[in-house]
């Protein structure tokens, strides 16, 4: 089984494997999100009624909204690792990291 590695500059690593829950977690999220899209293409060729569709539409964003919570979450910890050994360029650049890909989701400088 393949693993995907994120080496951080702080030498911790982030470990993803289709062994973990959480991963297995997302894998099913994404399977479902692409089952979603795939029958809302479906819908649309049939000319479904347009609230049906968008309920599809919400079911896929949502299957991917916690994907992305998953990962921002697991990515979370690597940085309080990170904060934690007192590596204060380290962790302004993580936290700056995070907040520039979830600007909305969270403000994070508020915590350094």
């Amino acid at each position: 089984m393949k693993d995907d590695l994120s080496t951080l500059e702080s030498g911790a690593v982030m470990r993803w494997s289709v062994k973990d829950k959480a991963c297995a977690e997302n894998i099913h999220r994404l399977r479902s999100a692409a089952g979603h899209i795939d029958g809302i293409v479906g819908m649309l060729e049939a000319d479904r009624s347009c609230i049906e569709v968008v309920k599809q539409i919400q079911a896929a964003q949502t299957a991917l909204a916690r994907v992305s919570e998953s990962l921002l979450n697991e990515h979370l910890h690597i940085c309080i690792a990170a904060l934690s050994n007192g590596d204060s360029h380290e962790s302004e650049r993580l936290l700056a990291e995070i907040t520039e890909v979830f600007p909305s989701e969270c403000n994070l400088r508020r915590l350094s």
